[in-house]
């Protein structure tokens, strides 16, 4: 069977960091020096980590775990390539006599070569499915990983500007593409997940949940009457509800779960991995809790639309069925009365 294009970036990154490694570690066997051949030893063992996460994600991709996070692969694919095709060429040096000044400059371009949106976009998904697929993502680690060749670069070069300016590249480069990724799928006023990010989670905690013929919930969530917050106390005030409905969400979740910003006033909450009869209590905890808010001395009211069951063979179109049932439902509870929920299983 081909490889999917999202199994072909994981791949030729999986190369980037085999090869890294591989070139750390056989430019720190040319040193005497305990703390310079530690400095090196380090970043490979840094870089052999990143090979086993990239493993364990293709693993995942191959499971279907993993959406179609870019827009169009093809650029990234090429790019890649090239990126690799010069890291082959550092690694044909390998054998030249050592040259701390020359190894720095070149481990530097590669440090830079290998970072990028889709790096960091891979790392951050890996680290939304930990849960479900045992992967540990390097994401939050990555940024000691800089510091530590960074400083090994003043430590061990001969510091001047020109090695503080490309240190800070390094920072600006790697905290630029993390806020590029976070902003793509985060609803910035909330902080939970938006539509986007949604998507991108639901439907590998949906194969998961059919593979491991685990129960399926989807629970469609609107605040009732929010105009008439806006009109009444502002804008501003209507924000503020949100961010305090938000914060509710996400205490009535688990790490496993999804809580997003569906649109507007509307949420969205995925849970995989319940019992049937737990789903009550928890339509109920969630309109409870927000019932008694209360931010600012003004009241705030959900109406809930629940729909659970186990996941069908085509992933796709159980995921829309679910949410147009849950929807669906969503308006009835609002119709008759709201500040409640109605709950149907979807067989």
């Amino acid at each position: 069977m081909a490889e999917s294009s999202i199994q072909q970036i994981i791949n030729i990154l999986y190369d980037l960091d085999f090869l890294a490694n591989k070139i750390y570690e056989k430019t720190s066997k040319k040193y005497n020096d305990p703390d310079l051949r530690s400095f090196w030893e380090k970043l490979a063992f840094d870089e052999e980590y990143h090979t086993k996460f990239w493993s364990n994600l293709s693993l995942a991709a191959k499971d279907n775990l993993i959406p179609d996070l870019f827009d169009d692969t093809m650029p990234i694919i090429q790019n890649l390539d090239k990126v690799r095709k010069r890291t082959l060429l550092f690694e044909a040096d390998l054998d030249a006599p050592a040259d701390i000044e020359k190894e720095l400059l070149a481990a530097y371009q590669l440090e830079f070569n290998m970072m990028s949106t889709p790096m960091e976009k891979l790392f951050h998904f890996g680290k939304e499915i930990e849960t479900i697929n045992n992967i540990k993502s390097p994401e939050d680690g990555y940024a000691e990983h800089l510091e530590r060749f960074i400083d090994g670069m003043n430590r061990f070069g001969k510091i001047n500007l020109e090695m503080e300016l490309l240190g800070d590249t390094l920072r600006k480069l790697w905290d630029e593409n993390r806020k590029l990724v976070l902003n793509e799928n985060t609803d910035y006023l909330t902080g939970l997940f938006n539509r986007r990010g949604f998507y991108q989670l639901a439907i590998p905690l949906s194969f998961f949940s059919q593979r491991s013929d685990l129960y399926t919930a989807l629970i469609m969530i609107d605040i009732d009457d929010f105009k008439e917050i806006n009109d009444s106390f502002g804008h501003d005030a209507g924000d503020r509800v949100l961010k305090g409905i938000s914060t509710v969400l996400k205490k009535s979740v688990r790490s496993s779960d999804i809580a997003a910003r569906y649109g507007g006033e509307e949420f969205v909450i995925f849970l995989t991995n319940f019992k049937p009869e737990e789903i009550n209590n928890i339509c109920e905890k969630i309109r409870t809790s927000v019932e008694k808010l209360n931010p600012e001395n003004i009241n705030v009211t959900i109406s809930l639309g629940c729909v659970f069951g186990k996941v069908g063979r085509d992933i796709g179109k159980c995921l829309t069925d679910f949410i147009k049932k849950s929807d669906s439902l969503l308006y009835k509870a609002k119709e008759s009365g709201k500040n409640k929920y109605l709950i149907e299983e979807l067989l």
